[in-house]
């Protein structure tokens, strides 16, 4: 979608990355979150809005560290305590 693409000029614009192709990060972004969308209607035991947005925000910060880096928000305390 135009706003999705525009997203990505605007970060690279703004954020000086030089490596980074906007079309390819667009059909990325679009491609995780069709994902994301399927797996919610398929197995919504094991996923959930809560858990599909920490994933895209965590895509997001790997590509556009300078504008996502800070927004993902912190895993919930069960699964903290799994990785204890």
């Amino acid at each position: 979608s135009y706003c999705v693409g525009n997203l990505g000029n605007v970060a690279c614009e703004q954020g000086d990355y030089p490596g980074v192709e906007p079309a390819l990060v667009t059909d990325g972004l679009s491609a995780l979150t069709g994902g994301l969308w399927l797996d919610l209607l398929v197995r919504p035991e094991s996923m959930s809005r809560t858990l599909a947005r920490r994933i895209t925000m965590a895509y997001l910060a790997g590509v556009f560290p300078r504008h996502f880096g800070q927004a993902a928000a912190p895993a919930p305390a069960r699964a903290r305590a799994r990785k204890a």
